[in-house]
């Protein structure tokens, strides 16, 4: 029992593990290696930094500023789960989601520094994330528009 109990806990090997995690992660394509979709990760990285800093934010404002910026950030998330799971005008239609959701958060973030709820530092470093992001995000567009335009009849 010892045995199995270990086995389902620990990996055989790191390596196998890196080779392709995306037939761990259901809302991944299939066929897709998670190493090769930088926007997940860089999106992930930006959760993971943000959402303890808003629990730093006034108490009076958890419940207006703060929930909608980590709505927004969240939101951003979903959509792009969403548009990498769809194909053709459909995909699109969830990166231009995304796009409004990147635009909310880079509104949010900016009013947050505004009120000196982040430090400058701290506005200068997640806006130096979203900015990165959003550089993904306009490529994932750009390519998903050039690709619908080939492929639409004419």
């Amino acid at each position: 029992m010892a045995q199995l109990r270990a086995q389902l806990i620990l990996p055989v090997s790191v390596k196998e593990m890196a080779k392709d995690v995306s037939e761990y992660l259901p809302f991944l394509k299939p066929g897709i290696k998670t190493k090769e979709l930088v926007i997940f990760t860089q999106t992930f990285d930006l959760l993971t930094w943000l959402l303890p800093r808003c629990d730093r934010f006034p108490k009076n404002q958890r419940f207006v500023v703060t929930h909608r910026l980590q709505c927004a950030a969240l939101d951003f998330q979903e959509a792009i789960f969403e548009a990498n799971a769809q194909a053709g005008p459909k995909r699109l239609e969830y990166l231009i989601s995304a796009d409004a959701c990147q635009n909310k958060l880079r509104l949010y973030l900016r009013l947050s520094r505004h009120l000196k709820w982040l430090s400058g530092g701290h506005y200068e470093h997640a806006s130096r994330m979203v900015a990165s992001i959003g550089r993904l995000l306009g490529g994932w567009i750009k390519q998903t528009r050039s690709s619908g335009a080939r492929s639409a009849p004419r």
